[in-house]
């Protein structure tokens, strides 16, 4: 009976959401595949850092139930310390006024939760309480807080929040779920319906903080299972949004995961660790960004054209965290030994909608010498699709590519895809996970890159200069080089780029290190025998006598890399 007069009080909350839900949540813009906000005024900053999974977890969700009222202020947490402190001085613009909560160093996890609900919790609806003996239940939790404009809290926190005059509106251990599928299966047929049908959030219940304040803000379903454990339910979760949506998060098991939800039309932008999209979400985007390409340049016989891309920038976690360190040398320089070596940085094309300001961030210190590509597959990461939603994927990556002026992407699908992708894209060029020999399809280039995840810089040379003797041709040599973006950095690619010059010369072989964009115009312009006018070398083509000339190269050569 509990239960029954449980589920009554609940429908007609969730009903009542509903209704003013359009005065709450989205601005929605047209051109976007992801839920944008307006722009505040205010940024309200409170460190959360002190607080334990409970804590964090109440905060969070507070945060996105807070956010998506849109109102001239949101509010921005600082987990993990220095990567959100570096944005927030980065990545706010300055006609926003920030003002901090709480100290840089909070006295506990308690303290900063009142700190929260005596602020802003009068403008909360009240709590949803999970089961702490089935967690799959903080994925349920949190998709009705979102729903109803509430947070997330454990049992033990009942009684402090209570204190804050906070409603509870449910307390999912009296549905007595005795797994995580009687969980999803009741919330699929009782809260899908209520949920965005723009984006779905895919969330293990163990990431507590990062981007479960975007899922309540966006009013999105939240879930956590393989496709292949519940297949009907997932099919179904997916149904619930048209071909090619955006699911935030990340999966259980990477490749039969990707394939599966992309066999049914939608792709994957890796975000689960990234903070304060609810944040990002409310900065405008502009219209587009540009980058320098200067294009071709004349190739050679007895050189090797080595272009360097970057793994990984498609998991935008990466770009926000990650990425940032390889970047910077601290939170006021930028690292020296970027832009020494002409490579490419792979980064989610839809950031310029979804965390806008991160990504001008990363194009306003880009170096001439580097350039800023796709990373897998385009608009997201989609390793299945066919028919017309892979063609409908391609022409949504090239629009979002050309928005960004990124000139190639890093593509995982299928070979037999290759030539539809590269018609409805109509990009300078594809960067496939395979070997593949140069082809142009219109005026798309493809190719196949010469090594996949290697995590050092032996490993990198080896597999370089054994694919250079494999070729064993005096004529020019195209290689497309992947790198390891999680283990290697700018300071190993330069000592990479080093070691094959200087080996080179020894073989007879010149190196030049080569932007992708550069590759693929060089590699258009030489196999078409159009390169009678072209330079030797520009910007973003630069030769391995160039660096052994520098100084301090003779220093990285003789570390103990090698």
């Amino acid at each position: 009976m509990k239960k029954q007069v449980l589920s009554i009080f609940l429908f007609f909350g969730l009903l009542l959401s509903m209704v003013v839900m359009g005065n709450n949540v989205m601005e929605n813009k047209s051109s976007s595949l992801w839920i944008k906000f307006s722009t505040p005024k205010y940024i309200d900053v409170i460190n959360v850092t002190s607080c334990n999974f409970d804590e964090m977890l109440a905060a969070i969700t507070f945060q996105g139930a807070y956010n998506q009222l849109q109102t001239d202020t949101r509010i921005y947490t600082i987990q993990p310390y220095e990567d959100s402190i570096f944005w927030l001085e980065n990545a706010i613009p300055t006609d926003i006024k920030v003002n901090w909560l709480n100290s840089m160093n909070p006295t506990g996890g308690l303290e900063v939760l009142g700190l929260l609900l005596s602020k802003f919790g009068s403008q909360i609806r009240g709590a949803i309480i999970y089961d702490p003996k089935n967690l799959a239940t903080i994925n349920v939790a949190t998709t009705m807080a979102g729903i109803d404009d509430a947070f997330v809290i454990s049992p033990a926190l009942k009684p402090y929040v209570e204190k804050f005059g906070i409603k509870i509106l449910a307390n999912l251990s009296d549905f007595h779920w005795k797994n995580q599928f009687q969980a999803y299966e009741w919330a699929v047929k009782n809260l899908l319906p209520k949920t965005n049908s723009k984006i779905l959030i895919m969330l293990d219940p163990g990431i507590y903080g990062y981007l479960r304040d975007y899922a309540v803000a966006t009013k999105s379903f939240v879930f956590w299972f393989s496709p292949h454990q519940y297949p009907s339910l997932f099919s179904e979760i997916l149904h619930h949004t048209p071909a090619n949506t955006p699911i935030m998060g990340y999966i259980p098991n990477e490749s039969p995961d990707v394939a599966a939800l992309s066999e049914l039309g939608h792709f994957l932008n890796a975000s689960d660790y990234l903070s304060n999209e609810s944040v990002w979400a409310s900065m405008p985007s502009p219209e587009h960004l540009f980058q320098p390409q200067p294009g071709a340049i004349k190739a050679q016989n007895n050189t090797v054209y080595v272009s360097f891309m970057v793994s990984d920038g498609d998991n935008s976690q990466y770009v926000e965290h990650w990425m940032m360190h390889n970047w910077q040398l601290n939170s006021q320089q930028i690292n020296p030994f970027l832009g020494k070596v002409p490579m490419g940085w792979t980064m989610p094309p839809g950031m310029i909608d979804f965390a806008p300001t991160i990504l001008e961030y990363y194009y306003k210190h880009l170096p001439t010498t580097n350039e800023i590509d796709a990373g897998p597959c385009g608009v997201g990461y989609a390793t299945a699709m066919s028919g017309n939603n892979l063609i409908q994927f391609a022409e949504i990556s090239g629009e979002f590519m050309r928005r960004d002026d990124m000139p190639v992407v890093v593509y995982w699908g299928d070979e037999k895809a290759l030539s539809t992708y590269a018609t409805a894209s109509d990009i300078q060029g594809i960067w496939w996970y395979n070997e593949y020999g140069y082809k142009l399809i219109n005026n798309t280039g493809i190719i196949g890159q010469a090594n996949g995840y290697i995590s050092s810089v032996n490993g990198m040379v080896e597999a370089i200069e054994s694919y250079v003797k494999m070729e064993n041709t005096s004529k020019p040599i195209f290689l497309a080089s992947y790198v390891d973006g999680w283990h290697l950095s700018p300071l190993t690619v330069y000592a990479i780029a080093l070691k094959l010059s200087r080996d080179g010369e020894q073989e007879g072989k010149e190196y030049v290190f080569v932007t992708p964009g550069v590759l693929f115009a060089t590699m258009k312009k030489y196999f078409e025998g159009k390169e009678e006018s072209l330079p030797l070398y520009n910007s973003q083509a630069v030769s391995g006598k160039q660096l052994l000339s520098e100084p301090g190269a003779n220093l990285i050569l003789k570390h103990d890399y090698f």
